[in-house]
């Protein structure tokens, strides 16, 4: 077996891994008023549980469009409690 790290690899099957999660989970979740989180897996269909918080959403969001994934996972994200992706501070 090749122990050689991909780091290509290992952002595509990331990115593969939410696709399928987005597919077959919550149509429209929400961030929960108590703990903050968003899950974005239905838990029924032997799914991995994702729970973020509203800056992991911010910070996918452009990690994803970076990544050129899918832009209906993008939206998906952007459709989380109306997220918002964070913006870095830029100095010029």
């Amino acid at each position: 077996m090749d122990k050689n790290y991909s780091e290509t690899i290992a952002i595509n099957a990331l990115i593969s891994v939410l696709q399928d999660v987005i597919n077959n989970g919550n149509e429209n979740p929400e961030f929960d008023s108590e703990s903050g989180f968003a899950n974005i897996s239905d838990g029924s269909r032997h799914q991995p549980i994702i729970l973020l918080d509203r800056e992991d959403v911010s910070n996918l969001i452009p990690f994803l469009e970076e990544q050129m994934a899918d832009q209906r996972t993008i939206d998906y994200f952007k459709n989380i409690g109306e997220a918002k992706p964070i913006e870095n501070d830029k100095q010029g």
